[in-house]
């Protein structure tokens, strides 16, 4: 008999007792359980509810929403005038610094008068087509202010249609331009007709694709270390083996 055959009947394999696998194969699959629950926790939102509360003795606040009211006759007729003016002052820059007293002193910025008169305004420029712009619809209504959209149709039959959100504040006892920038670039009439396509301004939010972005990175370290930890154990157990059988072949030798 050689001593490789009496060193297998003296020392054990490593693997070789049936227990001793199902040990190992509980262990692998309880750490593959461990590495799931810890990424359900990341990745998943936190919903537990848990709102930091402030408590105060000061009186309570009442908050009072402002009711909407109806846009009358003589109101639109007023926003008809007020855009009759400011298209084509401003936004076609025929005349931008008669626009200067169209526009509230927050829509300004801080900006000069000779600024407006020099073309170095806030306002996207555009040459729509007509005289009247008229073609608007109400988002809000309130006693002392608005917001609505500004539909333009474009003088170049090349270019598309834009529609502009206007918010609009009654100062001094007459409507003003508190803000006006473009809300939505719609293709041109030709290419619309072929496949009625659509081109809409960039909305994206910098902070969800931040989110987004940490959550996939997250996400591929945990699975990077969950496949590590796959091929860790197996080859923890094998070097584990081919150790204690070295050890083992030394020991039988040597006696």
């Amino acid at each position: 008999m050689s001593a490789d055959v009496g060193y297998k009947k003296a020392v054990p394999s490593f693997t070789g007792s049936p227990r001793l696998r199902r040990r190992l194969v509980r262990l692998a699959a309880g750490a593959v359980v461990c590495l799931v629950l810890v990424v359900v926790f990341l990745l998943l939102p936190n919903t537990n509810g848990n709102v930091k509360s402030t408590f105060s003795n000061q009186p309570a606040q009442r908050v009072i929403s402002e009711r909407q009211v109806p846009v009358t006759p003589r109101r639109r007729a007023e926003v008809n005038a007020l855009f009759d003016a400011f298209v084509p002052a401003a936004v076609e820059r025929r005349n931008p610094g008669a626009a200067y007293e169209l526009v509230t002193p927050t829509f300004r910025g801080g900006t000069s008068r000779i600024a407006w008169r020099k073309g170095d305004l806030p306002v996207y420029p555009y040459e729509p087509r007509g005289g009247t712009f008229h073609g608007w619809t109400v988002d809000l209504s309130y006693r002392e202010r608005m917001s609505v959209q500004l539909f333009l149709q474009p003088r170049n039959p090349k270019n598309g249609p834009v529609a502009f959100s206007v918010d609009l504040r009654r100062l001094h006892g007459r409507w003003l331009i508190d803000a006006f920038y473009p809300r939505t670039g719609y293709a041109p009439v030709a290419a619309a007709a072929g496949s009625h396509a659509r081109t809409k301004p960039e909305a994206a939010s910098v902070g969800g694709v931040t989110a987004t972005r940490k959550q996939r990175g997250l996400m591929w370290v945990v699975l990077v270390s969950l496949f590590s930890l796959v091929v860790a154990v197996p080859l923890c157990i094998f070097a584990g083996q081919w150790f204690e059988a070295r050890r083992g072949r030394r020991r039988f030798r040597g006696a």
